[in-house]
């Protein structure tokens, strides 16, 4: 049986991930291995078709931009109550079917990422990642937008969009998203 270590905070459960006295608000993801970092599946597939490099950013804009229109190609931009995927929403529908994203599932609630850093029982050692995102929240006009505006940023530059990690919440469409507390 492998180990997790995590500080678990307490109080009232609409409290958690909300420190007093602070404008901090966390997410949390857990993974089976301590070993595992902090990288998308779209940045692993990268590095396994490329000989082991991780991508900079224009390489990962190339080979997600080429995933985006793949999709769009097939079809798969149509939600199933009518209407186009913004390009954040087909990224997390296409995550959810395995297709390589730079999205990262996170949850809003704690005892949701210590259950998938256990839930593996041939696991050794699960990892818990807590991340502040006071005012790191995409904006609603940028979440609604049918284009991946992210690629857009020079990634050469500081902008804010580069150099700090962004949360989104994405929208009841799938009820796994809802279960999970579910953030990207």
């Amino acid at each position: 049986s492998g180990h997790v270590i995590c500080r678990v905070l307490r109080g009232r459960p609409k409290d958690l991930g909300l420190p007093e006295g602070t404008d901090s608000r966390f997410v949390w993801r857990g993974v089976a291995s301590a070993d595992w970092g902090l990288h998308s599946s779209l940045v692993l597939r990268y590095s396994e078709t490329h000989g082991g490099e991780i991508p900079m950013e224009p390489a990962l804009g190339t080979y997600e931009q080429t995933v985006l229109e793949e999709a769009r190609e097939w079809g798969l931009d149509w939600h199933s109550a009518g209407g186009r995927l913004t390009a954040l929403e087909l990224s997390a529908a296409l995550q959810h079917y395995g297709v390589p994203t730079r999205l990262l599932d996170f949850t809003f609630n704690p005892f949701i990422a210590f259950w998938f850093a256990v839930e593996k029982q041939d696991a050794l050692d699960g990892r818990i990642f807590a991340i502040d995102i006071a005012n790191q929240v995409v904006a609603r006009e940028d979440a609604s937008s049918d284009q991946p505006w992210w690629l857009a940023t020079d990634s050469g530059t500081t902008s804010e969009w580069s150099t700090r990690p962004w949360i989104w919440r994405p929208p009841p469409f799938e009820p796994r998203i809802v279960r999970q507390a579910a953030a990207s």
